[in-house]
């Protein structure tokens, strides 16, 4: 398995730069469907980055931004959020290539781990339209806990008890 790792995203031109990057191919199969040319698909693109970031800065107290690492090369982001007894897992992408190699799956056993030791549970919300995310954080033991017309909201506790999660997603006391 890689080594992983999350640091903090700064506020540099360039690790914004890189932010986007990130959104802009998580929405690439998506946007390819549509048939805009390239400066239809840049100006939405920048459009919607701009107000995902807004809306996390309305919605969560205070949004924390990490840059995902693999082997020492920057492989996606996460954003989460400590409120109301809940750490939320506000957004997690992982670019393409490092797609598929368990990346995300650590990253998320990992915040798991750190929410156990701090006695909080674990949310997120999840597409309709994303059943291979769904099957992922069903697999991690997240449970539906509401679901709208557009997506679930699901949650993880450490019922066990346990202060960590290994990497099989299995509880280890300690």
């Amino acid at each position: 398995m890689s080594e992983v790792s999350m640091i903090a995203a700064g506020s540099a031109a360039e690790e914004q730069r890189f932010l986007y990057k990130v959104y802009a191919d998580s929405r690439r199969e998506e946007m390819e469907s549509w048939g805009w040319n390239k400066e239809q698909r840049a100006w939405f693109l920048q459009m919607q980055y701009e107000f995902r970031r807004r809306s996390y800065e309305m919605r969560y107290e205070k949004p924390e931004v990490y840059v995902i690492g693999a082997n020492g090369q920057r492989a996606g982001q996460v954003t989460t959020a400590a409120q109301d007894g809940m750490l939320w897992i506000v957004d997690i992408a992982v670019l393409s290539p490092f797609r598929n190699h368990g990346i995300g799956t650590r990253v998320i056993r990992d915040l798991q781990t750190q929410a156990a030791r701090q006695r909080l549970r674990v949310g997120l919300h999840v597409r309709l339209d994303n059943p291979a995310a769904r099957r992922l954080y069903e697999r991690l033991r997240f449970r539906v806990e509401s679901a709208s017309e557009l997506d679930v909201v699901m949650e993880w506790s450490d019922t066990a008890g346990s202060a960590s999660l290994n990497h099989e997603g299995r509880i280890e006391n300690g």
